[in-house]
């Protein structure tokens, strides 16, 4: 079992009744126990170990034993989907085992067990890490716009961001967004954001800021034909004297 603090209700998963190893999963709410269904759920199993991972908001169970054997997989619960997590390197298959979530360094602790001949004293730490749901993308915006980036990351609950402009750090650019309130030309660069957290840092992807400039070349603060008049006097080529609003 595992107290799933976000959401203020117990899980519990597996387990072995009378009929034999159990594939259920119940919540219980400090009233009632609620059975829950999914598309895709854990194999039957009994003596799993479950942990909350506050950072990530799941419920993490690894291991346990099955009619064929000792498990090795592990899986999350978002509170409505089971879903399998594939591991680089894994603990071997093992059951009786405990689990705990550090929070502190966002890493769950798995320690001890049994491999069916022998009690183990391996510890083993799980720790997922940042990543970004949301990458900023290449933004337009005419002269004298706002322009905003943005990121979404999980992975922690201490997430911090430092956002930089073809490479160099932005003073006071600290949230997942970034707003340039009247952006001119010089504005104009390449953003990404480095994203920290207890758990490590990521780089997010690079972003393209392009100015484009206005069309109200009279400054009147009106696009309108005189304005187009403007355009095609500037482009109509050496023939037709230049005129004095065609400013480079």
């Amino acid at each position: 079992m595992a107290y799933d603090s976000l959401r203020g209700v117990t899980v519990l998963s597996g387990g072995v009744g009378a009929s034999g190893y159990c594939v259920d999963t119940w919540e219980w709410n400090g009233i009632n126990w609620l059975k829950r269904t999914a598309p895709s759920m854990p194999p039957e199993r009994m003596a799993a170990a479950m942990a909350y991972d506050r950072a990530r908001g799941v419920t993490v169970l690894f291991g346990g034993l099955c009619p064929a054997g000792r498990l090795a997989d592990t899986w999350e619960w978002d509170g409505a989907t089971w879903s399998q997590y594939q591991h680089a390197a894994s603990p071997p298959g093992c059951y009786t085992h405990t689990m705990a979530y550090d929070t502190i360094r966002e890493t769950m602790v798995m320690f001890g067990g049994s491999d069916g001949s022998n009690s183990l004293g391996n510890t083993w730490e799980f720790a997922p890490g940042l990543r970004l749901l949301q990458q900023p993308v290449n933004t337009v915006v005419v002269e004298g716009s706002d322009a905003v980036f943005g990121v979404t990351a999980i992975g922690s609950t201490s997430i911090r961001y430092q956002w930089r402009k073809n490479g160099a750090p932005l003073p006071g650019a600290g949230q997942a967004s970034l707003r340039i309130p009247q952006a001119t030309r010089v504005d104009a660069g390449t953003y990404d954001v480095v994203v920290r957290a207890p758990c490590g840092q990521i780089l997010s992807e690079e972003a393209t800021l392009t100015v484009a400039l206005k069309a109200d070349f009279d400054m009147d603060d009106d696009v309108d034909m005189a304005d187009f008049g403007i355009l095609q006097r500037c482009l109509s080529g050496e023939n037709i004297p230049a005129d004095p609003s065609c400013a480079d």
